[in-house]
């Protein structure tokens, strides 16, 4: 089993939430499930493997109640949509746009983007909305490689898109 600090991201299999209390003893433990705006009892140690983000709590016998801790479980690689100009377009497609464009996703969220540009050697980071190579990047064919990284940066689409223009 692997500690996480409270507001951690993994793409593990599945998360648990194992309360104690050296004092009086654990009493109850509560469980905020993804999606969901109530606490509901949960069972120390339970596993879960709903993707999102869980928020976890516990009282003691003595009726103090801990802090909240939260970790987001996300399991699902990103993908992302390819344009040339308005028009999707998908990998090896010819288009004669002024400039093509890459939009990531990830339902859970995205930490970063890289981008390797046309003759360059290395991957630069980029933000998360988009990635556009104007026309001037134009050549006969123009190979674009991106590494997509969600939240955890465990899970990622590294795709080699090629766009012809």
């Amino acid at each position: 089993m692997v500690s996480k600090p409270s507001g951690a991201y993994t793409n593990a299999d599945y998360i648990r939430y194992v309360a104690s209390d050296s004092g009086s003893g654990i009493a109850d433990c509560y469980v905020k499930m993804p999606g969901s705006s109530v606490y509901t009892a949960y069972a120390s140690g339970t596993q879960l493997a709903t993707e999102g983000t869980y928020s976890f709590y516990c009282k003691d016998l003595s009726g103090n109640a801990s802090t909240t801790v939260t970790i987001t479980l996300d399991k699902t690689k990103p993908t992302g949509t390819l344009y040339g100009g308005a028009d999707t377009v998908q990998s090896g497609d010819s288009t004669n746009a002024a400039y093509i464009r890459f939009v990531p996703y990830d339902a859970i969220g995205l930490s970063t983007t890289y981008v390797k540009k046309p003759g360059s050697e290395r991957f630069g980071q980029k933000d998360n909305q988009g990635i556009t190579l104007p026309h001037n990047l134009r050549s006969k064919s123009l190979q674009l490689y991106l590494i997509v990284c969600s939240c955890t940066c465990d899970l990622f689409l590294e795709t080699p898109y090629l766009a012809i223009i």
